[in-house]
């Protein structure tokens, strides 16, 4: 046998290997803070909200032009409340 001549039983180094790459996996997890992960994932959202919804595209068109967005259909009261006096 191979390990015939080791001291370290072969069941025992086979669990020690495992255990390091375990290791090496919880390591590489917590490496990353989680407030950083929370502020990418709330940074995401915001960033999408702008571009991605009909709500934030209304707001740029107000901001832009009040009086080209009011031809344009977009409600301008209701975007002024929801935009400002929203919970």
């Amino acid at each position: 046998m191979v390990f015939a001549d080791s001291a370290v039983p072969p069941s025992v180094s086979v669990q020690q290997k495992l255990d390091s790459v375990r290791d090496k996996r919880r390591n590489l997890f917590d490496a990353i803070p989680v407030p950083l992960i929370v502020t990418q994932a709330l940074f995401g959202a915001i960033a999408v909200l702008p571009h991605r919804t009909r709500f934030g595209q209304h707001i740029y068109a107000i901001g832009g032009n009040l009086q080209a967005a009011r031809f344009t259909g977009v409600q301008i009261v209701r975007v002024y409340s929801d935009n400002y006096f929203s919970p």
